[in-house]
């Protein structure tokens, strides 16, 4: 019986996809910034296994993180749902990477500039039809851009659910992809998606890599959870901040309870199905005892 496909912007694709091949990584920035291919030679992903998030902490791990050999910091997050949110979490995640420059014993002239590239699966703005935005900071009022600021590069799915034919077009066909029939006719616009169809395909024939991006996806939806369930607890205790304070609150109180132990629930699952403890602990950031006082 053919199994399922597994759809490309889920988390543990993406990451097997770009972090473990560097030519289509390559090959979609290219698509993606417009710059030349030669900007990209000495690309490094930073962040090439996938980690659980920690919210009560203030840090987060995003999808796909890398540096060019110029030192520019791009990172790649796969946005399933509107959150009210998201640009909030958006910019902090990019001040926190520069930040992180810093904190790293950098110095103000040695910061380089952050790209984010957001792949977003619904409309942000229903106001036009364009699917790419290009976002920076400019005075309106002269136009004069802000040298090295960050960049955002929103990119709405839903608006381009089949390919125009140019090179990001063809990623996002590749990237709306729900069957192995699209994917097979994405497949045929450029030998990088290509090989990236290849490899989805080769993730959804095997037990492992299904197991794995069903967990991802299980606590992708439980974290949403948790951000709009500490939304509601800002706006009920009536803060003048309810979506700030509240989503911090509800996540202090929620994430220390219900996020170890929707993680225990996901180590017992996956032990049942035979992983590593090892490979448990990468997964769900639970101390090792732990995980072996479960079996």
């Amino acid at each position: 019986m053919e199994q399922e496909l597994i759809s490309p912007l889920n988390d543990h694709c993406v990451k097997v996809i770009f972090c473990k091949n560097l030519s289509l990584l390559r090959a979609f920035l290219v698509a993606a910034l417009g710059w030349p291919a030669e900007e990209f030679d000495g690309l490094t992903v930073i962040n090439p296994e996938l980690t659980p998030e920690y919210i009560d902490g203030k840090t987060a791990i995003v999808d796909v993180r890398a540096e060019t050999a110029s030192g520019k910091i791009i990172h790649i997050e796969v946005q399933r749902r509107n959150q009210r949110i998201f640009w909030k979490r958006l910019q902090f995640y990019a001040n926190r990477m520069v930040a992180e420059q810093m904190e790293s014993g950098g110095k103000y002239g040695e910061i380089n500039q952050v790209i984010s590239i957001v792949l977003a699966d619904f409309v942000l703005f229903d106001e036009n039809e364009a699917w790419h935005h290009y976002m920076y900071t400019n005075d309106p009022n002269t136009g004069a851009v802000l040298p090295e600021g960050t960049v955002y590069r929103i990119l709405e799915l839903p608006k381009m659910r089949t390919s125009d034919g140019t090179p990001l077009g063809n990623w996002m066909g590749f990237f709306n992809s729900r069957t192995k029939e699209q994917l097979m006719t994405i497949a045929q616009s450029d030998p990088a998606i290509r090989e990236a169809a290849g490899i989805v395909k080769k993730l959804s024939g095997s037990e492992r890599d299904r197991t794995l991006a069903f967990y991802v996806e299980k606590a992708r939806m439980d974290m949403e959870a948790m951000h709009d369930e500490g939304i509601e607890i800002g706006h009920e205790r009536g803060h003048e901040r309810g979506l700030e304070q509240g989503l911090e609150q509800g996540l202090k109180q929620g994430l220390k309870q219900g996020l170890e132990a929707k993680a225990l629930q996901v180590a017992r699952s996956m032990l049942d199905d035979g992983f590593l403890p090892e490979t448990i602990q990468k997964h769900t950031g639970l101390d090792k005892e732990k995980i072996l006082s479960l079996s």
